[in-house]
């Protein structure tokens, strides 16, 4: 089940959640909220906004001594810029829950969505649906052994960062997508 799922927005040398407050602990948007991921040179400030976004997992559900056999991430895809149409998906040390409501906290919180264990980097393709793509995440070595660490500590919550390739392209704009419970 998710827990939470939104974005971090850094702009201006602030990372600030966006909207509705312009610097403070990221909204909790809720399930099938629009999340923002990549560039976005069309902001109204000067130079690039970057977004990051976030998706927090009650897995209190799974066995502890469950095996990871395949996780798979179906995204539906709202809009993609071909400047940021490569995904990454990263290991998170925290969560949305734990990271201060002040400037320190959302940077922390900013670096934290790609700083961890890179799990999986690929383009988006769509497959059946034109704006489904899927993302296998199991594919890492990394992603499986840490989620299954996490189930043996008793750990409920699993957090992924995702974020662009972020290569600062004039005109960029964020590529958007959509999370649920499935």
């Amino acid at each position: 089940k998710i827990l939470w799922d939104g974005y971090v927005v850094y702009d201006d040398g602030t990372a600030c959640p966006e909207p509705p407050d312009p610097c403070g602990n990221p909204s909790r948007n809720g399930v099938n909220s629009l999340l923002y991921v990549g560039d976005d040179d069309n902001s109204p400030s000067a130079g690039f906004t970057h977004y990051r976004s976030d998706l927090d997992w009650n897995i209190s559900s799974i066995p502890d001594s469950a095996r990871l056999i395949t996780a798979n991430f179906t995204v539906y895809f709202n809009s993609v810029d071909a400047k940021n149409d490569v995904m990454s998906f990263y290991h998170m040390e925290g969560s949305n829950t734990y990271y201060p409501n002040n400037d320190d906290g959302n940077t922390a919180f900013y670096n934290d969505l790609s700083n961890g264990t890179l799990y999986l980097t690929q383009q988006v393709v769509f497959v059946a649906d034109p704006q489904i793509a899927v993302f296998d995440v199991a594919s890492s070595a990394a992603f499986r052994t840490e989620f299954e660490t996490r189930l043996q500590n008793g750990t409920d919550e699993f957090s992924i960062g995702v974020r662009s390739n972020e290569t600062g392209t004039s005109n960029a704009l964020p590529s958007t997508f959509f999370s649920a419970d499935y």
